[in-house]
């Protein structure tokens, strides 16, 4: 199973309890849980390297995920590259939400991911318009972004922090 949020004020366990619950039903071994907080749009995840890795190694004979989005949001390539190295490795790609995506399905599958792919990548585009929208338009009413400015005391910090102290301290 691979879950994915992309922020820590998303939870992955409503995700997580409906593919157990799937795979009880039916009747599927769980051979890992790939649990990560990090955009989709990513490429560098450690927890989906990680599962990659262990198909590669035949560690499992599936990769179930919730749908498309979770499993990525990198666009119609990288789509095509995982799907691709999916089926060299003879691990079947299965979409909880999605059962035209899954492995057994290959011409509808074909057809489909190569439009969801490119939806997927849009999205992630428009959620990343609106926040720098967002964040303009705050800019433009006097709202200070970003950590508060510290007066008077830079040296004190860069001595602690030379001193061995961690940025909190």
């Amino acid at each position: 199973i691979y879950t994915r949020v992309s922020t820590d004020k998303q939870d992955y366990e409503n995700q997580l309890s409906q593919l157990k619950e799937y795979c009880k039903k039916m009747d599927w071994k769980i051979c890992n849980i790939y649990k990560e907080t990090i955009s989709g749009k990513e490429h560098n995840r450690p927890e989906f390297k990680k599962m990659m890795s262990d198909a590669s190694k035949k560690q499992f004979d599936a990769i179930l995920v919730w749908a498309l989005d979770r499993f990525t949001r990198e666009g119609t390539k990288m789509v095509w590259h995982y799907m691709n190295t999916l089926d060299n490795y003879k691990v079947k790609f299965i979409s909880y939400q999605e059962p035209i995506l899954n492995s057994d399905n290959e011409m509808a599958r074909d057809i489909v991911l190569t439009v969801m792919g490119l939806l997927a990548k849009q999205e992630r585009l428009r959620i990343s318009a609106r926040t720098k929208a967002g964040l303009e338009r705050a800019k433009k009413r006097g709202k200070k972004l970003g950590r508060p400015t510290i007066h008077g005391v830079d040296n004190e910090i860069i001595k602690a922090y030379k001193d061995g102290k961690t940025m909190q301290q």
